[in-house]
């Protein structure tokens, strides 16, 4: 699936068992680069640091390694914007195991 103005991303974790990242890609769709913006929250609501806005060129895709890391949080959520652009995007949290580095896919809602 692909999302036109918002993702969710829930249940991503930063601790010693365990890491969070978030990804997104431009699928290309409607030919053209979009902006996005992703802003992390604590469980309880709070948004954390600042958003970061990215602008991604058709089929390009980035990641942010360890987010909740940077921010003091164990845990919480992430929501992703499009701000310009009118191609599709995919967003999504991965979980690493800190032993093994064995990734678990979290997909995003609407």
């Amino acid at each position: 699936e692909s999302a036109t103005t918002t993702a969710w991303i829930y249940g991503l974790q930063q601790n010693d068992r365990q890491r969070s990242n978030v990804a997104v890609v431009n699928r290309g769709d409607a030919g053209g680069s979009i902006a996005l913006r992703i802003t992390y929250y604590s469980p309880t609501g709070n948004v954390l640091g600042t958003p970061v806005e990215r602008t991604l060129a058709p089929g390009e895709w980035t990641q942010f390694n360890r987010p909740f890391e940077s921010l003091g949080q164990a845990s919480g959520y992430t929501k992703v914007e499009r701000l310009s652009g009118t191609s599709r995007f995919v967003a999504y949290g991965v979980l690493n195991d800190a032993v093994t580095s064995d990734g678990s896919y979290v997909p995003f809602s609407f």
